[in-house]
């Protein structure tokens, strides 16, 4: 199959015997009136970046399988781009950053403070290279990683402080305040 779109609209042709032949045109579940980017997926459905989420779409081009959007975890709908690692796991690009979309549904977010260029990424600049890493435009430059080597870390750091100053004199030092209240008087406001 070969999809030609446009800003608003999505046509199928099929490639037999020297030519196009028009299938359909759009797909009557995707709700969206911006196709950004379409990839086929390893297991030969396909992903729809759209300005309405990201839809993942049957072989046939005829069954919306899933949807995902900002009420099921994304940061943006506005998809830009969406690659596919090895593990089967979907990057996307969107107005508000990048996001990972496990094989099993779960999403993550990362923004600025990951180490992102900017929040804002731009349609069609998506490449997978040969050594798997994945490289993404967006409007300040370039982010690249390769995912294989990629580590979600959800362990939440323990807070820890060297010392505390009141009134411009140390008070406590080395103390991690990890499960105790720090009770000061009104003196030290």
């Amino acid at each position: 199959c070969f999809t030609l779109t446009s800003a608003d609209s999505l046509n199928i042709y099929k490639y037999q015997n020297g030519k196009f032949n028009f299938l359909q045109s759009g797909i009557k579940q995707i709700n969206s009136s911006f196709y950004n980017y379409i990839l086929k997926l390893k297991n030969n459905n396909f992903a729809f970046a759209t300005s309405n989420g990201l839809y993942i779409v049957d072989r046939h081009l005829k069954t919306v399988l899933k949807q995902f959007n900002q009420t099921k975890g994304l940061p943006n709908n506005f998809i830009y781009a969406v690659l596919e690692d090895k593990n089967e796991n979907l990057w996307i690009t969107s107005n508000k950053g990048l996001s990972v979309i496990t094989k099993t549904g779960q999403i993550k977010n990362f923004n600025i403070d990951d180490g992102l260029q900017d929040l804002e990424f731009n349609s069609l600049s998506c490449l997978k290279t040969t050594d798997e890493t994945l490289v993404f435009g967006g409007v300040s430059g370039f982010n690249f990683f390769n995912p294989n080597t990629f580590r979600f870390d959800s362990t939440l750091a323990k807070p820890y402080f060297g010392s505390i100053m009141i009134n411009d004199e140390k008070e406590i030092n080395n103390k991690p305040f990890i499960n105790e209240p720090l009770i000061l008087s009104y003196k030290h406001n």
